[in-house]
């Protein structure tokens, strides 16, 4: 059984695993896109909907945001092209991106046993007015899922989640 969170960690694992993804410099457990000074991923989990299973676990199925943002400044100056040829250039790369991570999610559906079956049902392409070099890319993923039902043995207080979360 999974939990959100251990399904959005195995992504990026899956993900850091992939040779064709080497050149990533910022990967992130975040949902929503975290742009770094190179190529960044970040994953994480936009809605969770449970059906009963058992008397002891839950079928989730969840909706997971893989986003991918390229910043065009990464390139050496002689490579950048000008104006909306710059801009035709990091829709090109982004694209092809998109689809070499669409790919190994589909190659690793079940994310190593992780979850039941996946599948990247959409992807979308987020322009930014103000910065033109920054590409952005946004993978709709479905994965479903068992959870427990019930509380697990031990669970953390209120007190103790929030000094978790707080920024160091």
């Amino acid at each position: 059984m999974s939990s959100p969170d251990e399904v959005v960690n195995k992504i990026i694992e899956t993900l850091q695993a992939d040779a064709t993804l080497n050149g990533v410099g910022t990967w992130s457990a975040v949902n929503g896109i975290v742009p770094g000074k190179s190529l960044s991923i970040s994953a994480g989990c936009d809605t969770e909907n449970y059906e009963p299973y058992t008397q002891d676990k839950d079928q989730c199925s969840a909706q997971m945001m893989v986003y991918i943002s390229l910043d065009n400044r990464i390139l050496p100056a002689a490579e950048r092209r000008p104006g909306e040829e710059r801009l035709a250039q990091g829709d090109r790369a982004i694209r092809r991106l998109a689809h070499i991570v669409r790919a190994s999610l589909v190659e690793n559906r079940k994310l190593g046993g992780v979850i039941n079956d996946s599948f990247p049902r959409k992807i979308e392409y987020l322009a930014t007015e103000d910065l033109v070099d920054l590409h952005i890319a946004a993978i709709h993923l479905d994965a479903d899922f068992f959870v427990e039902r019930s509380r697990p043995k031990s669970v953390p207080t209120v007190a103790q989640i929030v000094l978790d979360v707080k920024p160091a």
